[in-house]
C-alpha cells in the first residue's frame, strides 16, 4: 500500500501542476459554467437519437468483448495442465 501511495505522489510531483490555478476564482467560475450547461437537459428527439445510437454501439462492443473473452478463457482454461490432463478430462477433449 505504501508503494502505491509513493507512485501516486511521485506521479503528481513529476507533473508541472500549478495548484493555485486549480482553486482560483476563474477555475470555480469555469466549473460552474460547465455544470450549468447540464441544466436543463437536452431532451430533443435528435439528441436522444444520437445518445441511443451511441449507447447501442457501446453495449454491442462490450458484449462482443465479453464474448471474445469467454471464448479465449474457454479455449485456454487448462493450458498449464495439458501435458497430463485437462481439468480432469483426457487431453483429447481440450
Amino acid at each position: 500500500m505504501a508503494g502505491l501511495l509513493a507512485l501516486v505522489v511521485s506521479s503528481f510531483w513529476s507533473l508541472d501542476l500549478q495548484w493555485a490555478q486549480f482553486f482560483s476564482a476563474e477555475a470555480a467560475a469555469s466549473m460552474g459554467r460547465f455544470v450549468g450547461e447540464f441544466f436543463p437537459p437536452d431532451l430533443s428527439p435528435a439528441f436522444l437519437r444520437k445518445v441511443g445510437v451511441g449507447m447501442a454501439e457501446t453495449l454491442a462492443m462490450s458484449l462482443l468483448g465479453t464474448l471474445l473473452a469467454v471464448v479465449a478463457a474457454w479455449r485456454w482454461r487448462c493450458r498449464p495442465a495439458r501435458a497430463s490432463s485437462c481439468c480432469g478430462h483426457p487431453p483429447a477433449r481440450c
